[in-house]
C-alpha cells in the first residue's frame, strides 16, 4: 500500500479488516470450545455469528465497489483498492470455511 501511495487513513480498508478482527475472535473462542471445553451450543453461536460477519462481509464489499466505481479515481488508484477489497474478502470467505469445519466437527462428535 505504501509503494502504491495508498497510506493514510483509509476508512474503505478499515471496514472489511474491523470484519477480519471480529472474525478471528469468534474463531479463537470456536478454537478453545473444541479444544477445552466442547461446548457444542458456544460452538454453533458462533458459527452462526461468522456466518453473519461474512455476510456482512458481502454487504460492506458491495458498498465499496458501488463507491469505488461511482467516485473519481485514477485508474490506477481504482484497480488497487478494487485488488485490496477482493483479497480482504477472501479472508473473510475463509473464516466463514473454517467455521463449517468446525461445525461439521462439533456434528460429528456431539
Amino acid at each position: 500500500m505504501e509503494l502504491h501511495g495508498l497510506v493514510g487513513a483509509q476508512t474503505d480498508f478499515a471496514r472489511q479488516v474491523n470484519l477480519i478482527v471480529d472474525e478471528s475472535n469468534a474463531m479463537e473462542d470456536i478454537v478453545g470450545d473444541l479444544l477445552h471445553k466442547h461446548n457444542t451450543k458456544k460452538v454453533t453461536e458462533k458459527v452462526t455469528l461468522l456466518h453473519d460477519l461474512e455476510q456482512k462481509g458481502d454487504d460492506v464489499l458491495q458498498e465499496l465497489l458501488a463507491e469505488l466505481f461511482t467516485e473519481t479515481r485514477g485508474v490506477k488508484d481504482l484497480l488497487l483498492r478494487k485488488d485490496i477489497y477482493d483479497m480482504l474478502e477472501k479472508v473473510i470467505d475463509s473464516y466463514r470455511n473454517a467455521a463449517a469445519v468446525a461445525l461439521q466437527i462439533v456434528l460429528k462428535y456431539s
